[in-house]
């Protein structure tokens, strides 16, 4: 196989974006900004357009976000679990 500019520019873009979503939730886990939420939401959505295999790369941000959400007030609980998941919808769905 030859690796050619594209394809590495593709795994670099897509590293850096599941890092960014990676952060993005224990930066939430830190300051229970919703920011947080929005952003790891949107940098999770990019990287699912990147590359097929994406979410193989985020389990390690969903377990630490489904155990954030079990942490959390159960008031807040659904604020915790949409607001990502909406974040991705909006950037990824259409083009799933």
């Amino acid at each position: 196989m030859i690796c050619d500019a594209t394809s590495i520019g593709v795994f670099l873009l897509n590293a850096v974006l599941v890092a960014v979503a990676t952060y993005a939730v224990f930066a939430y886990r830190r300051s229970h900004k919703s920011v947080w939420l929005i952003g790891g939401g949107v940098a999770a959505g990019l990287a699912m357009l990147t590359k097929v295999t994406c979410p193989a790369f985020l389990i390690p941000a969903v377990l630490v976000q489904g155990r954030t959400i079990l942490d959390a007030n159960p008031n807040a609980r659904w604020r915790i679990t949409l607001l990502p998941l909406v974040a991705a919808a909006v950037v990824c769905g259409p083009n799933c």
